[in-house]
């Protein structure tokens, strides 16, 4: 009869005993999640949201010091640049569509 062997301690072990609910993976324990890691989505959270994804684009220091600080400075402003950018290029691009129309 074969010895048992022992799993190696490992950091991540305890882990992998957090990244299961009720002895279900998080991600089919009613969790609504937005990774491969099974962690539930907190609200704002886009970089877990697969409704979002990063981009990266190039602004001048100018415009986008100016743009950062308006939206600081305004407080029923609920936006963040993110936002504030997907407003803008989806304005755009329903004005585009309506002259292709």
């Amino acid at each position: 009869m074969p010895a048992q062997v022992k799993e190696a301690a490992s950091a991540f072990n305890s882990l992998k005993k957090i990244r299961t609910v009720e002895g279900q993976p998080a991600a089919q324990a009613g969790t609504k999640t937005g990774s491969t890691m099974g962690r539930p989505l907190r609200p704002g959270a886009k970089s877990r949201n697969p409704d979002w994804r990063a981009w990266t684009g190039y602004l001048k220091r100018e415009t986008a010091a100016d743009a950062d600080s308006m939206l600081k400075r305004n407080p029923e402003e609920k936006r963040d640049m993110s936002e504030l950018l997907e407003d803008l290029l989806a304005g755009w691009l329903a004005e585009q569509k309506q002259k292709q129309v």
